[in-house]
This record gives C-alpha cells, structure tokens and sequence, in this order.
C-alpha cells in the first residue's frame, strides 16, 4: 500500500475529490489529496490567512486515525513551508484528534497549533497532547 499526500493542482480535481469524500467543495481553497495508487482517499481544503494556515475541512472517505494524520500532517507541512508560524483548525473534528496534531484552544476558542513545535519534536507534542485527553 503506497499512500500519498499531494496537493491538487486543478479546482476540477479539486471537486471531484472534495464529492468522493463527502466534503463540501470551495473553490476559493488551496487543497490536499490523500491517495493510494491513483484512488482518492481523503481531502483537506485549507488557506493561508495573515495569522497563519486555515483547515477548513478534513474528509476521509475511511475515518481511520491514521489517514487523518497523515493527510492533517501533509497539510501542516505546506502551512509551515509557506512561513507561517500556526495552523489553525476550523474544520469540524473531534477533540481527541486535535489534540492528536498538537492543537490547542486559544483565548478565542479556535483550535491552533504550533507548527515549529510540531515538526520539532511530533511525537512529544502529540504524547503529551494524549496524556491531557
């Protein structure tokens, strides 16, 4: 099994994964693919704001926890490559898995996360994130 997380280069693609997934499609987003060997398997809808990356929507077509991270992680690693300091996450997402991806709540309620925290040391952050649930 060969999974991959890639972004979507055309709002085409972009559409017919956000449908495959179930997710609703926003043409104004920036977006990751989850797949194995040419199957869409996930979908992760985001944009870059001036406080940091913005995930607005996450979807699987498998919620398994594992595909989650790898397609959040992918996600988070294009947000910091692009400079910014956090990630935010708006999508709708359990707590357990927020905090999985080292997310905290802010003085506004919004589920932010440290990025050079995370890709610093992502084991610490998401053991000690575990610990706390």
């Amino acid at each position: 099994m060969m999974l991959k997380v890639t972004p979507i280069q055309s709002k085409e693609d972009q559409r017919v994964a956000c449908e495959i997934c179930g997710a609703a499609y926003d043409p104004d987003l920036l977006a990751y693919e989850l797949s194995e060997e040419g199957r869409t398997l996930g979908v992760c809808q985001f944009k870059m704001a001036p406080e940091g990356g913005v995930i607005r929507t996450i979807d699987l077509i498998d919620d398994k926890f594992d595909l989650f991270y790898m397609l959040c992680a992918g996600t988070m690693n294009f947000i910091e490559l692009c400079g910014a300091l956090y990630a935010y996450l708006d999508a709708p997402v359990e707590a357990v898995r927020a905090k999985a991806m080292s997310f905290d709540r802010d003085e506004t309620g919004r589920w932010r996360s440290d990025l050079k925290a995370f890709f610093s040391s992502p084991c610490k952050s998401c053991g000690k994130k575990a610990e706390e649930n």
